[in-house]
């Protein structure tokens, strides 16, 4: 035993050595045979034939993203259909609708909306709260016509209306905006979609009077947006994203947790498969997933929480909410305001440059448009130097902010005209007014708008 230790210790001695002149020797090889230099420079060559390869791949993937988002600039915004729910003796509104989508570019198919007395008691789901009036209900049900619709003729997405929702002159860049934001928050900015805002959603809620977000997802911040309202001028929100999570210049995008007021949102048919199934078909399925019986703001919002929807919103909200002039009664659509005989002027709230006080300007042929409110930072301006900057992702749980990414635009050409001369078609004060989305009774329509 001993002589057989002794002899593995004197080989592992000598073959150390060895390895190590073996080693030298291949080293040497490689920096000074022509050969293998030559493999060396054909590796070289291979990484670079690779990383060629993937960054075409990824100038593919950018521009069928491109490709994807200039889908919104169609006559449905990017959206299957833009459906609209109108009481029909409401003309006055559908008339309005009808105006300003032609003057932004889109098409809009109604949506007929609910009269309180022509409810059959045997449609109310069984766990219908009973202090609501019929009026709530037929507004929830002009809703799940709508969802309805979007099954029956098999949308992949629509966008859905109330009839006194006004948007910014610029919706269409502001929806790519949007759609780039919720595709980041998605992951799918490289991906081919069917839809232009991706396809992993089921309520994109653009239209709101308060949304709170989920806060253990990241967010998505849009720097100095130029259609985004000062605080000063924001309508009553009944729920808001973190304290000190926006700043003041920037509008946000979230995975939404609870959201108030329906004035638009788009939907997915999967979300609309949904919608029906959890409020019409088969209610005691989803206990704990929904409201007990409440208006269809509510019940959505609560779909969003429990995760039986997802949902994403932008904070602000993209959209407003106008009333034409004539009768204080005009803004509702409720019973017992129809004997409102106070004439009042057309006014707009939530959004910065409203379609629909702009009107007469676009057909006039003006090339500018006026801002609701004197002290934004153009208070008139050409439509299309209205630009937004690429925005960034932010985690509120770390409070880490990646660079932002800004996009160059053109410098702005400004026009100086008069903002406000007089013109009744303006109102420069839209809170001496009754809003009607003040009270939680905003939404609560016969039309179920």
């Amino acid at each position: 035993m001993g002589f057989q230790a002794a002899y593995q210790t004197r080989s592992v001695r000598w073959i150390i050595p060895f390895i190590g002149l073996i080693t030298c020797a291949l080293t040497w090889l490689r920096f000074h045979d022509p050969r293998l230099q030559g493999d060396q420079e054909s590796w070289n060559e291979q990484k670079a034939s690779d990383e060629q390869r993937i960054q075409e791949q990824e100038a593919v993937k950018e521009h069928q993203f491109q490709e994807s988002i200039q889908d919104i600039m169609n006559a449905t915004l990017g959206f299957n259909k833009v459906l609209a729910i109108n009481i029909p003796s409401r003309t006055d509104k559908r008339d309005q609708l009808v105006l300003g989508s032609s003057l932004t570019g889109f098409v809009i198919d109604f949506i007929d909306g609910v009269n309180a007395d022509e409810i059959n008691p045997k449609t109310y789901p069984y766990n219908w709260n009973q202090e609501h009036s019929a009026t709530e209900y037929a507004c929830l049900r002009a809703h799940l016509n709508a969802a309805q619709r979007i099954v029956q003729q098999g949308l992949r997405t629509a966008l859905i209306l109330e009839d006194d929702v006004d948007w910014d002159i610029s919706i269409k860049p502001q929806l790519q905006t949007f759609a780039h934001a919720v595709r980041t928050l998605q992951g799918t900015t490289q991906n081919h979609t069917d839809s232009p805002y991706g396809d992993e959603w089921d309520i994109l809620w653009l239209g709101h009077c308060g949304a709170s977000c989920k806060t253990e997802l990241p967010f998505y911040m849009i720097p100095n947006d130029p259609t985004l309202l000062k605080s000063a001028h924001l309508p009553t929100y009944y729920h808001s994203p973190p304290e000190n999570a926006r700043p003041d210049d920037t509008r946000l995008v979230c995975t939404m947790e609870d959201a108030a007021c329906t004035p638009a949102y788009a939907m997915s048919y999967r979300g609309a498969q949904r919608v029906l199934a959890a409020l019409s078909v088969n209610p005691s399925g989803f206990e704990g997933k929904l409201q007990t019986g409440d208006q269809i703001d509510l019940e959505l919002g609560r779909m969003c929480n429990s995760g039986l929807l997802k949902c994403f919103a932008p904070f602000p909200s993209l959209t407003g909410t106008y009333r034409s002039a004539g009768l204080s009664s005009k803004g509702t659509d409720q019973s017992g305001h129809e004997g409102g005989i106070q004439m009042e002027r057309a006014a707009s709230w939530g959004v910065v440059y409203s379609t629909m006080l702009n009107t007469k300007h676009i057909l006039q042929g003006e090339r500018v448009v006026y801002a609701t409110w004197p002290d934004v930072q153009h208070p008139n301006i050409k439509p299309e130097d209205i630009h937004f900057e690429r925005g960034y992702v932010y985690d509120y749980r770390s409070e880490e902010v990646s660079d932002p990414i800004p996009i160059p635009t053109p410098e702005e050409e400004i026009v100086d005209e008069p903002v406000f001369a007089d013109d009744p078609s303006f109102t420069d004060e839209p809170y001496s007014i009754s809003r009607p989305h003040a009270t939680r009774e905003w939404h609560m329509k016969e039309s179920g708008s």
